[in-house]
């Protein structure tokens, strides 16, 4: 599994852009964090940034453990209802 360097991305940004503004990460448009090439690269703010990764698969898999063993049948639950939510553009 590649683990993201947060460093690298930010130093990447830096060098063609400059300073990073203050409170912002740093976002891959394409999602791929291994492409910091720097038209990859856009500085949003904490929030912009996290509801950019919403709806990725490690962060839905994240709410619907909530940090805790569940069997299958909740999981499921959850899970349907988070689609039934994004379908209709719920959000939480």
């Amino acid at each position: 599994m590649l683990k993201h360097n947060g460093n690298k991305t930010r130093k990447a940004y830096q060098e063609y852009y400059g300073e990073i503004p203050k409170g912002c990460d740093i976002h891959h448009k394409d999602r791929d964090f291994t492409n910091d090439s720097p038209d990859n690269l856009i500085a949003l703010s904490r929030s912009a940034h996290c509801k950019e990764h919403r709806f990725d698969e490690n962060s839905l898999l994240m709410r619907i453990r909530k940090g805790k063993r569940r069997s299958y049948k909740t999981i499921l639950k959850r899970l349907e209802i988070m689609l039934h939510q994004l379908n209709n553009n719920i959000y939480w």
